[in-house]
């Protein structure tokens, strides 16, 4: 899996690189992934923009731009706003806190089409290198990079593997922070709320990409049928896979 890269301002930045894909591997240098950027630093811009990095495709709901600080400047890069509101902060003070593989089901029943429009935006960048982020970079963020990852015929144990580094990186002041906040609006402590706010188990994501496989044939059947055309696959295999 890959490890944390020190970017000054966020808990969860990484490269979704060396990755196995059929007879190649994911490329370096083309798709992170990462927390939100709101509280980055000058250093922390200043690393990003030596990563090269031009597109920014930022999950978090309109709620959660307007409560955080506001997206850091990067000189050059593109952002491109696909709002996904499962999983949000604010979507687990609606309702009794979910599994996380119930939250997934309903971010993937339910967005379809942003989740396919996120993953685009990676292919449509050419060689251009992509971040890929939300609040905790965990849910959203692991789910889009999943199907990014499956698509282009990444080993699924290296995609759970990715997955699982989430909640190592989020542990500490990330999650204490984060559980304060929850509390302060009226969630209470449990351990599922521990689980859905920093967990990543390899079980959640096995288990969500095992029920698309039985419901849509594949992931990348699941993309095409929320409005991906089979240029698009090919153009992200390109940009993430090197052989």
């Amino acid at each position: 899996m890959s490890a944390r890269l020190a970017i000054e301002g966020t808990h969860n930045f990484r490269d979704v690189g060396g990755y196995p894909a059929g007879s190649g591997t994911t490329r370096r240098g083309q798709l992170y992934r990462s927390d939100a950027l709101s509280r980055l630093t000058t250093d922390g811009v200043a690393a990003l923009r030596a990563l090269g990095i031009g597109v920014v495709v930022d999950l978090r709901s309109p709620l959660e731009l307007a409560q955080d600080r506001a997206p850091a400047p990067l000189p050059g890069a593109r952002w491109v706003h696909v709002p996904i509101h499962g999983g949000s902060r604010s979507s687990l003070l609606d309702e009794t806190l979910p599994s996380l593989e119930a939250l997934y089901r309903h971010v993937l029943v339910d967005n379809g089409a942003q989740l396919a429009q996120a993953v685009r935006a990676v292919a449509d960048a050419g060689a251009v290198p992509v971040l890929v982020s939300c609040t905790a970079g965990k849910d959203r963020t692991g789910l889009v990079v999943a199907l990014a990852l499956e698509a282009v015929g990444v080993a699924r144990d290296a995609v759970v593997a990715d997955y699982t580094q989430s909640a190592l990186n989020l542990d500490g002041d990330w999650m204490d922070q984060t559980v304060t906040l929850m509390v302060s609006n009226g969630v209470p402590i449990s351990p599922r709320l521990f689980d859905v706010l920093g967990g990543s188990p390899d079980h959640a994501m096995r288990q969500i990409l095992a029920w698309l496989d039985d419901t849509h044939g594949s992931v990348a059947d699941y993309l095409v049928h929320h409005g991906m055309g089979q240029d698009v696959l090919v153009a992200l295999r390109a940009k993430l896979v090197a052989p």
